[in-house]
């Protein structure tokens, strides 16, 4: 491994990025606190508070005390196995679509990457790049979307 000074790690980067030899991958946290259809997308504490508020909400049986040490991606199945699909579906509309990112990472997603990948469940991304006239092709377990 080599030490670069942050001149030369910068001018390593912006290469790589300008040779398309980059790709990167956009992690939760890049679409958090934007602007979604009725709220902001929330950051993984705050959606695991507010899915952990949902389940005590309709699910009767459940007590805050229950699921308080829970983490967030066993909150995440209780969510999905006890919450009622329109309640969820509801919760995933207001705060995962419709999202708007700010001019920072729209730059970034004005880049020419080879692929890029994302972990979020937002439609960010999505909405960003067909504004910009991009169709991407998107592949899902083998299937391959435009």
């Amino acid at each position: 491994m080599e030490i670069l000074s942050q001149f030369n790690g910068i001018s390593t980067i912006a290469r790589l990025i300008c040779d398309r030899n980059v790709i990167p991958v956009f992690g939760a946290g890049f679409s958090m606190n934007s602007s979604a259809y009725k709220g902001t997308v929330p950051d993984g504490k705050s959606a695991t508070k507010m899915m952990k508020e949902l389940l005590v909400k309709h699910c009767p049986k459940i007590c805050e005390d229950d699921i308080k040490d829970i983490d967030f991606n066993e909150t995440s199945e209780l969510f999905i196995e006890l919450v009622p699909k329109e309640i969820r579906t509801e919760f995933f509309k207001n705060f995962f679509t419709e999202v708007q990112i700010g001019t920072e990472q729209k730059e970034l997603l004005e880049i020419n990457w080879p692929y890029a990948y994302t972990l979020n469940i937002d439609d960010a991304i999505e909405n960003t790049t067909y504004r910009f006239g991009k169709r991407r092709k998107i592949q899902l377990r083998g299937r391959q979307f435009t």
